[in-house]
């Protein structure tokens, strides 16, 4: 995949180039480890868009599963996820007693 560094707007969906999809298409694309909807530079794909998982992606995990989804790598619904900020939640030493 090809990183999209290009800023976010205001209202953060839109992006710096408009034609070149929206904040959730991308980070749906990185998540899910598919083709995004269109290249960086906003151009449609010229030759098909493989609609799967192409085969040889490596998915690789941030030092935590709660920071992978913060930043739209994984879903809220994944068991390592719910896991994870069940432990934050319930082992945080600043909560109330």
């Amino acid at each position: 995949m090809l990183p999209w560094l290009y800023g976010i707007q205001e209202d953060h969906e839109t992006l710096e180039i408009a034609k070149g999809s929206s904040w959730n298409e991308i980070s749906a694309a990185y998540r899910d480890l598919c083709a995004g909807p269109t290249t960086p530079s906003g151009l449609s794909v010229n030759y098909g868009r493989i609609l799967y998982l192409f085969p040889a992606s490596v998915y690789y995990n941030l030092s935590n599963p709660v920071a992978a989804t913060l930043v739209g790598r994984a879903k809220w619904s994944c068991g390592s996820v719910a896991i994870e900020a069940h432990k934050i939640i319930t082992n945080n030493k600043y909560g109330r007693k």
